[in-house]
């Protein structure tokens, strides 16, 4: 990197805004504006040599926008010699010591750092954000910026971003955070669709033991009727179910020969055995 330090008077029409800069709001501008009008501007911008034509602006986002219409040159420092993440991670720092980048922007930046070459440890390191915070910023990356942004009544919170984290599915994050009418019925929401998800994967999987095993599916059967004995039960909504295993349901199998299987809405799964009912009088 190559810097002097020395403040150069560029002319603004070769001055260009950073296409990578993580701010995309600069906020208002009016007050920023009526100081350069009476002080001209009091800090010089950073900014690095665009292979095309001018100079990118690195450092100074505001200043240059706020001037438009008042001043034709502005004092800038030239850094040359920087790469494409460099670049990105300078803007990235400087905008987060301002506390000017929404968690969103952060989250967009802290993605375009790893699509460029960073990992958790080097973000977490160059930002000084805790490796927890930038796996949780790049998680808030995949969600629509839309449905985040959307009007809604209630104040979205970190807390509420990171709760969707439970939801493996992206999709899903994104279905309940636009449909959710505040931060507890997100909860309820994202509880459920845990529990959904867990449920169709174990259900996928018990059904192809079953079928290996050759225990068949009895919809008719009741398990309040005197024929039938429950042999197992497993909670499929939890995400390990105990005893939920091939190995599990085999040793049943050997134990009580005929067996069949049924779900319930509350997302048991149960085993039962057909039994002979021992009231019953004999056929004549």
């Amino acid at each position: 990197m190559k810097d002097n330090n020395k403040i150069v008077m560029l002319p603004r029409d070769l001055l260009h805004p950073h296409p990578d800069n993580p701010r995309k709001d600069l906020g208002n501008l009016e007050e920023l504006k009526e100081s350069i009008k009476a002080h001209g501007i009091m800090q010089n911008l950073t900014v690095v040599p665009d292979e095309e034509d001018g100079y990118k602006i690195l450092i100074g986002h505001r200043r240059f926008a706020a001037s438009e219409g008042i001043l034709n040159e502005l004092p800038c420092v030239v850094t040359k010699g920087l790469s494409d993440l460099d670049q990105l991670g300078i803007m990235l720092v400087e905008n987060i010591q301002r506390n000017d980048l929404s968690f969103v922007e952060q989250a967009h930046g802290f993605q375009m750092m790893m699509d460029l070459g960073d990992t958790v440890e080097t973000i977490a390191e160059k930002t000084g954000f805790s490796k927890a915070t930038v796996k949780h910023r790049l998680e808030i990356a995949k969600l629509n910026d839309k449905t985040i942004t959307q009007d809604r009544e209630w104040q979205l919170s970190i807390s509420d971003l990171v709760e969707l984290e439970k939801v493996p599915n992206v999709k899903n994050r994104n279905q309940i955070l636009k449909e959710a009418n505040d931060p507890m019925n997100l909860r309820y929401r994202v509880r459920q669709a845990v529990n959904k998800e867990h449920h169709d994967k174990n259900m996928k999987q018990a059904k192809s033991w079953f079928k290996k095993l050759g225990i068949k599916e009895d919809k008719n059967s009741s398990m309040w009727s005197n024929d039938v004995q429950k042999v197992a039960e497993f909670n499929i909504t939890e995400e390990n179910p105990k005893n939920f295993t091939y190995e599990h349901i085999e040793k049943l199998l050997e134990k009580h020969k005929s067996l069949f299987w049924q779900s319930r809405y509350t997302g048991d799964l149960n085993i039962f055995k057909k039994v002979k009912n021992k009231t019953e009088k004999p056929k004549k």
